[in-house]
């Protein structure tokens, strides 16, 4: 995101200092990041002119770069109040309310700033990321819409709005979006790898995994990118690639608890089940919330016909996600080997219920 900070020239005759010369200060201490500098030169400003509302909407942009969103949004208020047409005042409030997460006020202050000057299309990109926030896709899309329309050669906007297309899982229309990034920026690996996902989401495993590739070939130590490849290679039964992808992913951060998930299940399918086992605990010991690491605990328990461990498992990830459909499938078929026949079927009969397609076959077989 871009701030408007207002710098105007000015000369003087006099020796003393006038507040547009501590405006003028300020700016140039503002320019060298020296924030708190420059909040004292603004301050001497304003003790000066207290009517001078470029030195509030300034020092505002300077506290909110010292952390003090608080004390920004009071000055671009005060800049607001003396100069009711302030646009970019209200755009520098509007982004501090985002930072506070008052998304709505954010939308608002955003929204003002645009009645006043429609033409910008970086209140329409900040209004954007506003929306998102607050979970307004649909908002997202068309303000990222905007902003394309005023200035198309601006990547971001694309790919908020493929963020954005993502959440409504508008996939395809997500593809379009990262590929309209890729030709503005080329070595956009971030571009790359959401493209990656959102083939991924459609099955095209080979093009996600393309797409991650081409993403590492620009940063070898995109992390989630080796994570994600990992994953697409598991699907394609490239198992042997999909755990030294996950490994790779582990040595870049030993804390990755879903890339210790996905090599488990590069492992489980190679019928290595203990040392399956070995990285979903680990990754529950990462991520104790972590319900699916659970469940591929139990498949693996399951195979060494641990059964009533297997059993445990599963239950763990039904509490952790009740609307884990396989976790009840899976608990019923350890069931069954345990010859609990009565629960199993109220397992399958759940799974049923939350959607599982395979859970009307075991009820068939074994429910009957």
């Amino acid at each position: 995101m871009k701030f408007c900070i207002i710098i105007i020239f000015f000369s003087s005759l006099a020796f003393s200092q006038t507040s547009e010369d501590y405006l003028m200060n300020g700016n140039g201490a503002f320019g060298q990041e020296k924030y708190k500098e420059a909040i004292m030169y603004y301050t001497k400003a304003i003790e000066i002119n207290p009517s001078f509302a470029n030195a509030y909407n300034n020092r505002g942009l300077a506290k909110y770069y010292t952390q003090n969103n608080i004390g920004a949004i009071a000055d671009f208020s005060k800049a607001i109040e003396l100069e009711p047409t302030y646009s970019n005042a209200y755009s520098n409030r509007g982004f501090a309310k985002d930072e506070m997460k008052d998304y709505i006020g954010a939308i608002a202050d955003y929204t003002f700033s645009l009645e006043l000057n429609p033409k910008d299309f970086e209140v329409y990109y900040n209004r954007g990321i506003a929306r998102m926030n607050a979970k307004d896709y649909q908002g997202t899309i068309e303000d990222c819409t905007k902003a394309i329309e005023i200035s198309p050669e601006y990547p971001i906007s694309y790919y908020n709005r493929g963020l954005a297309k993502n959440e409504l899982l508008d996939f395809a229309g997500a593809i379009v979006d990262y590929s309209k990034v890729i030709e503005l920026d080329s070595n956009n690996f971030n571009a790359y790898n959401n493209r990656g996902l959102e083939r991924q989401y459609l099955k095209d495993f080979e093009g996600a995994i393309s797409d991650y590739s081409k993403a590492l070939e620009i940063n070898s130590h995109l992390t989630i990118a080796y994570n994600n490849r990992c994953f697409a290679k598991n699907e394609i039964t490239d198992y042997k690639g999909a755990i030294l992808d996950c490994t790779k992913a582990i040595e870049l951060d030993s804390n990755f608890a879903m890339a210790y998930n996905n090599r488990g299940i590069a492992k489980y399918n190679l019928e290595d089940f203990t040392n399956a086992i070995t990285d979903y605990s680990k990754a529950i010991e990462l991520n104790p919330g972590l319900a699916i690491a659970y469940c591929n605990r139990g498949l693996s328990k399951f195979a060494l016909k641990e059964y009533k461990g297997a059993i445990l498992e599963y239950t763990k990830a039904s509490e952790l996600n009740p609307k884990l459909a396989i976790a009840y499938s899976n608990r019923g078929l350890a069931e069954l080997k345990l010859k609990k026949k009565a629960e199993a079927c109220l397992d399958f009969t759940k799974a049923d219920e939350l959607g599982y397609e395979k859970a009307i076959e075991l009820l068939l077989e074994f429910c009957k």
